[in-house]
């Protein structure tokens, strides 16, 4: 029995270039001038425009998650954080636009009626959700939400206790819950509980500011609240909170 596990080479990229470092504007802004100004006149040209438009779709999103995860890898990396800010600052606003006029030329296209309904039905559902949920005044506010949401990450990832001579991360310290001696899982718990309340005013202020944010983004879309915003941003279409409520 091979018990190497074999990881999968990522395959080779057709629209983006291999050194291609999404780390400005700069770079990034041809890949969508190409998608936006590309003629499509015929169903094998959308096909293709939808591949790179896919593939260019994911390099972005890898590379803005790899900028996230090395803020939560060491919450004191200034250059991490200086990264995360440029990102969702400088860059997300910039995208947001450009996305929302890629969703309005593929809606538009004549031929998308002719793509296969039972692969392309619930893409083109969701593009058009899309469409119909831009807001230009909710990008900045998008923005400085996403920045809000980091700085919990950091005030979290930066909890810790100490612990028979070590210093332990929250995380660390959870396995310790689950021993069978119940002193030490009372030892631990209050220990945790201790230090977690320490950041309670701060994060209580955070959550507030969060709230108000998103309830504005809502009004904004013409939503009453954020619940309901929030269900067809993320593409709830067979199912309402009244559904989930009733479930639980």
């Amino acid at each position: 029995m091979n018990d190497v596990l074999e990881i999968p080479e990522r395959k080779k990229r057709i629209f983006v270039a291999e050194n291609f470092e999404p780390s400005t504007w700069e770079a990034i802004e041809p890949y969508f001038k190409n998608l936006l100004e590309r003629e499509i006149n015929s169903l094998e040209v959308l096909h293709n425009w939808l591949k790179d438009w896919s593939e260019f779709d994911a390099v972005l999103g890898e590379y803005s998650r790899w900028v996230y995860v090395r803020t939560t890898i060491d919450t004191s990396d200034q250059k991490a954080q200086a990264e995360l800010v440029n990102l969702y600052a400088t860059i997300y606003p910039k995208m947001v636009v450009q996305n929302n006029l890629l969703d309005s030329k593929f809606v538009n296209n004549p031929f998308i009626g002719e793509l296969d309904q039972d692969v392309f039905y619930t893409t083109i559902r969701k593009v058009k959700k899309s469409l119909e949920l831009f807001r230009e005044e909710n990008i900045p506010l998008n923005s400085e939400m996403q920045v809000k949401q980091t700085t919990y990450d950091q005030i979290a990832g930066a909890q810790s206790i100490h612990y028979k001579g070590a210093e332990l991360t929250v995380q660390q310290a959870m396995v310790y819950l689950k021993s069978n001696d119940r002193s030490q899982r009372e030892e631990v718990f209050n220990l945790i509980k201790e230090r977690k309340l320490q950041d309670v005013e701060t994060l209580d202020n955070l959550f507030t500011e969060l709230i108000q944010l998103r309830h504005k983004v809502a009004v904004n879309a013409g939503f009453k609240n954020y619940l309901e915003y929030r269900f067809e941003e993320l593409g709830r279409f067979d199912y309402t909170p009244a559904d989930c409520l009733q479930f639980h």
